[in-house]
């Protein structure tokens, strides 16, 4: 790659430079003279490398001293923001920077780099050369939020070195994307799942995590079910296609979605996956519990997508899109949309709505009847109005159920306003009584004490009386 086959352009993740190969693909390989003009500007510590994309596939191999160079001069760049590393192609046997010494030589310089916000490395052999040996980056570059390991080769003792870095980071939550893939002879099967769910534990703000092109089973299904039941899960994103999961595995993922808030996406898609509509329609009835209209409006209303590829499309029913569609909408708006869709459409049954208390009924139509922008939901709204309606002509009548309501209120309430006056005289009656009757007996009080002044007074008189 030289400098004039250098080009640069911006994707929708950011503006920064990115420098990949020319429209005939001559400068994707990398030799001694095409690379001078990149390593030089990776080398001078240039601003405007932010973005680099390396690969390692050439007729005429990068020789062993510049890889090792690169390797140390990527980990002094203070600019570059996101690297690729592809080394699919590369002969192991053959090529010189395949021996361990040269690969561990590579990882060691870009392990120095604290400038990195992705890091994606394809088909490097972590069982050639020690994970390990890029604890540092994953240790102290705190810019790190996506980490991206295609093919690398990694078994449960590289999961737990990965956790044990993450762990020692001062902030494991600037971590926000993983990606584990493979489509080698290496694959990650049930056995890995517990250790690298360790890491979902330490990185409490992970969004995204690929796991796709696999060899995760049932048994790795059950793993990530207390990841899926985590209500302090930020989790957004999790792909598993092109993983052996069945069936049986979809029905265990979808189990676990039941309340779930997070995840918008599913991905169980892909010809390995062994998914039939069978598992598929296990989602609906997570997506959509038709059973009756509270189950409806408790149903999962955040699920967004189950695949991503178009050939899994065929085995999803029109019920199960319908609802991944309209939870694109958000959940009050899904919620509502289902329940017209499901329980007010058609020939509906009415039976609940005769238990429901009549001042409730207006604003089930208020509800039924709010915008929606669907055209194919339009009919069932009218339906639903009119058969509500019909079956509750009180609804329309003259003065309407809400006024005859307030009327009987307000003649209760005048009842109880008489009854409160009279009450109020009697009380009044009452404390005049118990004044006169306090006067009466203070009367009463006067004329004893005359009384007992008298009764003294005539005392001696009879005893002179006597003596006499």
């Amino acid at each position: 790659m030289d400098g004039s086959s250098t080009t640069s352009r911006s994707d929708n993740e950011g503006d920064y430079p990115m420098y990949s190969s020319d429209e005939e693909g001559d400068a994707q390989y990398w030799t001694d003279r095409r690379g001078s003009a990149v390593f030089n500007q990776i080398a001078r510590d240039e601003p405007d490398m932010q973005k680099l994309t390396l690969w390692t596939y050439s007729p005429k191999p990068i020789s062993p001293d510049a890889w090792i160079g690169l390797g140390a001069n990527i980990g002094k760049h203070s600019y570059l923001k996101e690297l690729e590393v592809r080394m699919d192609g590369l002969d192991y046997e053959v090529d010189e920077i395949g021996t361990t010494e040269h690969l561990e030589a590579f990882c060691v310089g870009l392990a120095h780099n604290r400038s990195l916000q992705k890091l994606f490395i394809e088909e490097l052999d972590f069982r050639r050369a020690r994970l390990d040996t890029l604890r540092p980056l994953l240790v102290q570059n705190e810019n790190l939020k996506n980490l991206q390991l295609h093919s690398c080769k990694l078994g449960p003792n590289d999961f737990r070195m990965l956790s044990d870095a993450f762990r020692q980071r001062k902030r494991p939550c600037s971590i926000t994307s993983l990606a584990f893939t493979s489509d080698t002879d290496a694959p990650i099967s049930d056995e890995s799942v517990p250790a690298f769910l360790e890491m979902t534990t330490i990185i409490t703000n992970l969004k995204e995590l690929d796991l796709s092109y696999n060899n995760i089973g049932i048994g790795g299904c059950d793993e990530l079910v207390p990841l899926l039941q985590n209500r302090d899960s930020k989790l957004k994103r999790l792909y598993l296609d092109e993983n052996p999961i069945g069936d049986e595995g979809a029905q265990i993922l979808a189990n676990a979605m039941v309340h779930n808030e997070t995840l918008k996406e599913l991905a169980i898609g892909g010809s390995r996956s062994n998914v039939t509509r069978a598992g598929c329609d296990a989602f609906f009835r997570i997506l959509c519990n038709t059973s009756n209209i509270n189950a409806t409006f408790d149903s999962n209303h955040t699920l967004r997508r189950l695949w991503r590829s178009y050939s899994s499309h065929n085995i999803v029913s029109n019920e199960l899109h319908f609802c991944l569609m309209t939870n694109a909408d958000g959940k009050i708006r899904a919620a509502r949309t289902k329940i017209i869709h499901f329980h007010l459409s058609g020939n509906f049954d009415l039976s609940p709505f005769k238990s429901m208390d009549a001042v409730v009924l207006p604003f089930l139509l208020g509800y039924i009847g709010r915008e929606l922008n669907e055209k194919m939901l339009s009919s069932s709204r009218s339906l639903a109005f009119y058969r509500i309606v019909r079956n509750f002509p009180d609804l329309c009548s003259f003065p309407s159920m809400e006024r005859r309501r307030c009327q009987k209120f307000e003649a209760e309430n005048g009842a109880l306003t008489t009854d409160k006056i009279s009450l109020l005289e009697r009380l009044e009656k009452s404390e005049a009584e118990n004044a006169a009757l306090k006067r009466e007996n203070e009367e009463l009080k006067h004329q004893i004490e005359q009384l007992m002044v008298m009764v003294k007074d005539l005392n001696p008189i009879k005893r002179h009386k006597h003596e006499v």
